[in-house]
């Protein structure tokens, strides 16, 4: 009786491992195969292409709730892009363009990390379709 229960109790202490050893397909330490998830939703063809260039598009459109702070695009815009004759415009604009090198609203977007949007003929992973058909002009 001692010998089956020892058995007993090494099968559930070696096997319980084993059994938990596969990570679902939606927990952190999941591998994604190299092709991606193929559709994880059993939608037909035709509506998962449909839905991955919804999903493209979605990603593009900002503010969202979740969004705790966005650059003050107008400000900033009408700072670099407008005449003034203002002088502490003009010394702020002069120390940004001597010390930091930023001349341009452009400047500051690629200063904190913002990429342009990709161009009409990217492909793979770098072609983005755009919202309403148009290039944004801005990250």
């Amino acid at each position: 009786m001692k010998a089956l229960a020892t058995i007993l109790v090494s099968l559930c202490l070696f096997a319980s491992p084993l059994v938990h050893a596969q990570v679902s397909a939606w927990e952190e330490d999941f591998l994604v195969p190299p092709g991606g998830r193929s559709n994880p939703y059993a939608l037909s063809a035709d509506d998962y292409d449909k839905a991955i260039q919804r999903g493209r598009i979605h990603t593009q459109i900002y503010p969202v709730s979740v969004t705790g702070i966005l650059p003050p695009y107008e400000p900033l815009k009408k700072f670099f892009e407008s005449e003034s004759k203002d002088p502490f415009r003009t010394v702020v604009r002069t120390v940004l363009s001597k010390v930091v090198k930023v001349d341009s609203l452009s400047d500051i977007f690629h200063w904190i990390g913002l990429h342009p949007y990709p161009s009409l003929g990217d492909e793979g992973i770098y072609s983005v379709p755009y919202p309403d058909n148009i290039r944004p002009e801005t990250p």
